[in-house]
């Protein structure tokens, strides 16, 4: 399955963020960790971490950019990216609950963490998906 045409702009946006955003924490980690919203909230400034994670923002980026450009981006492929974001927000929902960052995180994180869950969960539903008669679709997850 592909993603129709009109939500197509919707995976080019978000991933041009990613890669925008990657490229932010590769080359200017502690600019980043200085004007991201609430991210001292999460210990000192570690500059190879954060490179660490912006090599995979950069990668999930330009990963989607190019299976868009060839035609190639998949629910699969959607299916896993949507799978790391979850992991990412669960993992600071479980950081607050357990207190090791403020319940006023909740902010910043709804917006920067849980509302780009909430978009990618919205497009795994199957409107926005059309199947490919001939192709291969790949199943569905």
């Amino acid at each position: 399955m592909r993603p129709k045409p009109a939500l197509l702009w919707i995976h080019a946006f978000l991933s041009v963020n990613w890669v925008v955003n990657g490229v932010w924490m590769i080359f200017a980690p502690g600019n980043w960790y200085a004007q991201m919203p609430q991210a001292g909230d999460t210990g000192p400034l570690n500059e190879h971490f954060i490179r660490d994670y912006g090599s995979v923002f950069f990668l999930i980026g330009i990963a989607t950019l190019l299976a868009l450009a060839r035609r190639l981006y998949s629910r699969w492929m959607h299916f896993w990216i949507f799978m790391f974001f979850v992991a990412h927000a669960a993992l600071h929902v479980w950081d607050m609950f357990a207190g090791r960052l403020p319940h006023y995180h909740w902010n910043t994180g709804f917006i920067l963490v849980m509302l780009p869950v909430a978009a990618l969960g919205a497009l795994l539903h199957p409107a926005a998906w059309r199947c490919e008669t001939g192709h291969f679709s790949g199943g569905a997850p």
